[in-house]
């Protein structure tokens, strides 16, 4: 039975996150039920089962949403990210914690899994990021598809990297440091080619996560840089991931 990886958008509806991805290489549309295993209308229930992330995570605040506060818009700015970009990846922000919030949700529209990057200057030197949910299932993966791309996943440690990354080549965001086997398995029917692009700090752990890949016959690259990828320009970034 194969098992539900992440939504995406469809390109017979136009629908921005109805399209399921399958670990078999099928899709199906939630919305115009369009099916690429058989090329006609299929029921996912024969596509395979969603395993949630987590059964149950802690309510998001009350007031997400995408009214930024001046924090979240000097801090996103600072990473090339703009209003209304940030709209459109999704990302939210809770004025009564003062963070900006990245939500990822399962088949059914729920959320499954989030992080909150504490803007607080008190809050976030006890802990920057606070999470909800369990990552291990998930998939979250990037496109943007502004310019023709490698077939490849460059794998990055947080969103706003994914994001700056992606408008070269897909990218997914550990949401931490360490990329379970069954996680980079199922990577495996999407993808032929993985980057590495941790922060400098984890140099040594992209090189053992790239080995690993390489171990099951994916082709597999390091990028060592000083500062995380999200903070280099867009040529940069270009530049880094066609060089591999």
């Amino acid at each position: 039975m194969a098992k539900w990886l992440f939504n995406g958008p469809c390109d017979h509806c136009g629908s921005k996150d109805n399209l399921g991805h399958w670990d078999d290489g099928s899709t199906y549309c939630w919305g115009c039920k369009f099916s690429s295993r058989s090329g006609n209308w299929v029921h996912p229930a024969s596509l395979g089962t969603v395993e949630e992330a987590t059964p149950v995570i802690k309510a998001l605040p009350d007031d997400i949403g995408f009214d930024y506060g001046p924090d979240a818009v000097e801090w996103l700015g600072r990473f090339g990210i703009s209003v209304e970009r940030a709209i459109a990846e999704g990302i939210r922000y809770s004025r009564s914690f003062n963070q900006v919030i990245f939500v990822f949700n399962g088949e059914s529209a729920e959320p499954v899994f989030w992080q909150a990057r504490n803007l607080d200057p008190e809050r976030a030197a006890k802990r920057r990021y606070y999470t909800q949910g369990n990552v291990k299932e998930l998939l979250p993966i990037y496109n943007t598809k502004k310019v023709p791309q490698k077939k490849c996943l460059t794998i990055v440690e947080d969103c706003v990297s994914a994001i700056r990354v992606s408008d070269f080549c897909d990218s997914m965001p550990l949401l931490g440091s360490h990329l379970p086997a069954d996680k980079l398995n199922r990577l495996k029917f999407l993808y032929p080619e993985l980057i590495f692009w941790l922060d400098s700090d984890k140099f040594k752990e992209a090189q053992s996560m790239a080995k690993r890949a390489q171990m099951i016959g994916l082709k597999a690259h390091v990028i060592f840089t000083e500062l995380d990828p999200k903070c280099y320009t867009p040529q940069q970034i270009m530049e880094y991931i066609q060089n591999v």
